[in-house]
């Protein structure tokens, strides 16, 4: 993709910090085994219908209205993952967040492929006005007003999750700085803030709204640090299984500047390769983590350690799919 063929906004934004780009050689990306496993809910098809009409008849008119195109597959990055990651949700409420997970996607993809900061800064508050129900500044932040609204929650589970949207806010806003401003990150720096930017540990808190039945033990479990060291490993693992997907993809970015690899490499010395092969390591010691801690947390809350233990495993089989699919957003 070309300057002139991406979205205006991004179009108008995308002239400054863009000295790093996408190194478009290839190199050997194993792909990665995770040790957990994961089954798909077994209403995917109703919840993919209803997602699918959602983005065809909201999201892509308006990317093309808006942003002169499709940015991606948002049915895929909606109904195909939250039916991965939550197997055992309800129907009706998985319909809910897949229309807000596509709509997340959306919106991402529109800070992703932008170096201006007041331009992310907007779609960041448009997202905290619509999580706290303030206000919705358009049809792509009402998915996110709809699954925050308070009503269908137990209170303690949409506190927990609120929190966790607003923590995703707050880490996109750092990790966009850094980017822009190319500050050099510590590996453990850049981990941290990719455990909050890749919304996992987000995705976590909301299996209290999509199993409503786990709700009190995932708040309860919330405050415990074997919870809370679970899902931040499981967010690190993810993060940077994403990251290592894109390495040999076509998809244009504006910068790789925040992205395990070169964070690695400019720890480690010069050697893409050598810093690929250690992410693949890191990602197998969080993986390592998770499950130490899991076992900790099964001691106490066994529902909400498998429900941690179905989203991870969810989480790095859709990430298996999506790269057999040539791109994270490709069309099938």
């Amino acid at each position: 993709m070309t300057a002139s063929d991406r979205p205006r906004a991004v179009r108008a934004s995308a002239t400054a910090g863009t000295d790093t780009v996408k190194d478009r050689r290839i190199y050997r990306v194993p792909a990665l085994t995770s040790v957990y496993p994961s089954r798909r809910h077994p209403g995917h098809q109703a919840v993919r219908a209803d997602d699918a009409r959602f983005v065809v008849t909201v999201l892509n008119p308006l990317a093309r209205a808006e942003y002169d195109e499709v940015r991606g597959d948002y049915v895929h990055v909606g109904a195909d993952y939250m039916c991965e990651i939550f197997p055992s949700g309800q129907v009706d409420r998985l319909k809910l967040l897949s229309r807000f997970s596509s709509s997340w996607a959306f919106v991402d993809d529109l800070m992703d492929d932008s170096v201006d900061a007041d331009h992310i800064e907007t779609l960041l508050g448009a997202c905290a006005e619509a999580v706290l129900g303030r206000s919705v500044a358009g049809p792509e932040f009402r998915p996110f007003a709809d699954v925050f609204a308070p009503r269908g929650w137990a209170p303690g589970a949409h506190q927990l999750c609120v929190e966790e949207m607003l923590a995703w806010i707050a880490s996109v806003r750092a990790m966009r700085s850094a980017e822009i401003g190319h500050e050099v990150l510590s590996v453990a720096r850049y981990l941290d803030l990719r455990s909050r930017n890749d919304a996992v540990q987000a995705v976590h808190s909301l299996a209290g709204y999509a199993m409503p039945e786990l709700a009190p033990q995932l708040y309860a479990a919330a405050g415990t640090d074997g919870y809370r060291q679970a899902v931040r490993h499981s967010a690190a693992a993810v993060g940077i299984a994403l990251d290592l997907s894109m390495v040999n993809a076509e998809r244009a970015e504006i910068t790789e500047w925040a992205h395990i690899v070169p964070v690695v490499e400019r720890s480690q010395g010069p050697g893409r390769q050598r810093a690929i092969d250690t992410a693949v390591a890191l990602f197998h010691q969080h993986e390592q983590r998770l499950g130490a801690h899991l076992t900790e947390l099964r001691a106490t809350h066994p529902a909400v350690a498998e429900a941690v233990r179905a989203c991870h495993g969810g989480n790095m089989g859709w990430i298996a799919r999506s790269r057999k699919r040539g791109l994270r957003y490709a069309e099938s």
